[in-house]
């Protein structure tokens, strides 16, 4: 059995009932940043659109009285996003500065086939962390109802993305996974 201690709490500086905050959530122990996500997040009008929340830690003093604190540094939505879209569903952070989100509902190839999202980590002001938009995947033969991005996860430079409403031949969301790299 282990012991564990509750260290800290996190919540969205504005969050409220129903945002789903921490639905995915991605660790970059090389920065020390968290990627928490808010896939419910009301944008502007837009309900259900989704936001990401980055945060990176302050520890302060020392020995047994060592405290940790997390703090917001930032809140990405899609440069495209509408209502609906549940904007980090899922994500991964790769370990070269890549952050992929999943948008199952997105609606570009067919109702709600789904896209994911990359950023890449550019540093800001006083080394606190940004992430800018670099491409969108979708799956060229996609269909109703596919829900690309449910799931994701990435390797080094590669990813592989699930889908799982694809409906092959006869078999009805029966699922498929696309792989490709995140380079852009």
């Amino acid at each position: 059995i282990y012991n564990y201690n509750l260290d800290t709490a996190v919540t969205a500086s504005n969050g409220v009932a129903g945002d789903y905050f921490g639905i995915a959530i991605s660790f970059d122990e090389q920065t020390q940043v968290f990627i928490i996500a808010c896939a419910n997040k009301q944008v502007g009008g837009n309900a259900l659109q989704g936001a990401i929340y980055c945060y990176t830690d302050s520890i302060w003093g020392g020995g047994p009285a060592t405290y940790r604190k997390w703090i917001q540094r930032s809140i990405t939505t899609a440069p495209d996003g509408v209502a609906g879209d549940v904007f980090g569903i899922s994500l991964h952070l790769t370990n070269d500065g890549f952050l992929m989100i999943g948008c199952k509902f997105r609606d570009d190839i067919a109702n709600n086939a789904g896209a994911v999202y990359v950023y890449e980590r550019v540093p800001g002001i006083l080394n606190i962390y940004n992430y800018a938009f670099r491409k969108k995947i979708t799956d060229f033969g996609g269909q109703a109802d596919d829900n690309l991005g449910e799931s994701l996860h990435a390797v080094g430079n590669n990813y592989i993305i699930g889908v799982p409403g694809y409906d092959a031949p006869g078999r009805a969301n029966s699922g498929k996974f696309i792989t490709g790299s995140v380079f852009y």
